[in-house]
């Protein structure tokens, strides 16, 4: 994620805001410089651009709010994305380290980018294209391991989620970063870097599942044994929420949306039966509605978004239902972690526990000093990736995973050449 000593850009591309952060490593630490965000003015919707126009004023409109004096801004970003039109497929590579197994070497960078560069070797549908690589797991010889870099072995394999995705909204996206001078470096998958956002890396351990629930999707990951074992996208969230409260209310959506936010609870049985609130219709008009018929709107839809993530899960073999409706789970040992704007909504985490039967919190952002205004689970993703950076700077010391790396690798190659050759 970026050469240390350099200053870098992260961006995350939300359905409701950009969210960015400018900062440097330093001394194998993380210096932040700023932090920002900006609504996206409807130009995004599920992660694909609608308005390209309005998405580039958008970005500018970011950039400019992370400026700080004396500190160059990047020309290239790493992008955080999600939505429906991306396919996470998990897939492996395997390297061989020596030519004999009588004889093992040591793991090194290259053979590690050629598992990767393996594991890439999909099918893909016309349209279609690689937009990123993630190393979920390593092997060495048949066994796991948690970093295969100079260990002695004959065989590496990687475990990697490859994040596919189409061609002409990858496009879009870029052409509106490009407009504002910046390239994008990396993309990086918003379920995992949420989930380095919130999760306690023993929680990865034992069996967890995220839940980035956001304004038009809702993310899925699932971590075992400090694995990334599964993910899914689902095309609802708390936009849902707010069309109902326009639908059975006849409101405004600015006003559904405000409602939503100041008096919405997922629990009915938390609010008072016989309270209403004003709301202007038009022209001053006023009238007032009942607390409990907005709890139970909300319920119902919070439920179908329980609901259908069940059903992805029982497909894949994480729930099973009887016949009589009893919810049994395989493989989520933990239980469920809440992320994403939507997750702050009052009695959202019992419909959770209700319909996955499952423990369900609210995630904590891991990552410290974070300005009050983003220290949100809204911002999940965000400062997971921040997190995700760090981690890499502390436990990957040589820079292995560096994009560059593939540079190294080159002139490592050539010296090998020469030396061999003249």
């Amino acid at each position: 994620m970026g050469k240390r000593g350099d200053v870098f850009l992260v961006i995350d591309i939300g359905s409701s805001k950009i969210s960015g952060v400018l900062g440097e490593i330093k001394d194998r630490e993380i210096i932040i410089h700023s932090s920002d965000y900006e609504p996206t003015h409807e130009s995004i919707t599920a992660g694909k651009v609608i308005d390209l126009e309005k998405l580039k004023h958008v970005i500018s409109t970011l950039l400019n709010k992370l400026k700080v004096k004396g500190v160059k801004m990047p020309h290239e970003a790493s992008i955080l994305i999600s939505g429906p039109y991306l396919e996470p497929r998990f897939s492996k590579g395997i390297a061989s380290i020596s030519q004999t197994t009588q004889k093992s070497q040591a793991v090194e960078t290259k053979h590690i980018l050629n598992a990767l560069e393996q594991a890439k070797q999909i099918h893909l549908p016309k349209g279609k294209e690689i937009v990123s690589i993630f190393p979920s797991a390593y092997y060495v010889d048949g066994e796991k391991v948690k970093r295969p870099y100079g260990m002695l072995a004959v065989r590496l394999e990687i475990d990697a989620l490859v994040l596919t995705g189409t061609s002409t909204h990858i496009r879009n996206l870029e052409m509106a970063l490009l407009a504002n001078n910046v390239k994008v470096k990396e993309y990086l998958y918003q379920p995992i870097m949420a989930s380095f956002g919130v999760l306690d890396p023993e929680d990865l351990k034992t069996g967890i599942l995220l839940m980035d629930i956001g304004k038009d999707t809702t993310d899925m990951a699932i971590w075992q044994d400090e694995s990334l074992i599964f993910t899914k996208t689902i095309p609802t969230g708390g936009e849902d929420i707010t069309l109902d409260l326009v639908d059975v209310l006849h409101l405004r959506r600015k006003d559904a949306e405000k409602i939503k936010l100041e008096h919405g609870t997922a629990d009915p049985e938390s609010v008072d039966k016989h309270a209403k609130i004003a709301v202007e219709i038009y022209e001053g008009e006023k009238r007032g509605i009942s607390k409990l018929e907005i709890a139970e709107i909300i319920e119902a839809r919070v439920e179908d978004i329980f609901l259908e993530a069940r059903n992805v899960l029982q497909r894949a073999g994480f729930i099973n239902v009887t016949r009589d409706g009893t919810v049994y789970t395989n493989g989520i040992s933990v239980g469920v972690v809440l992320a994403g704007g939507t997750s702050m909504l009052p009695g959202i985490k019992y419909v959770c526990k209700r319909i996955l039967n499952l423990p369900c919190l609210k995630g904590k952002l891991r990552w410290n000093k974070i300005p009050s205004e983003m220290k949100t689970p809204a911002f999940a993703s965000l400062w997971g990736a921040i997190e995700y950076k760090y981690r890499q700077i502390k436990e990957d010391p040589i820079g292995e995973f560096d994009p560059r790396s593939r540079v190294k690798l080159w002139v490592q190659g050539l010296k090998d050449f020469l030396k061999s050759n003249f």
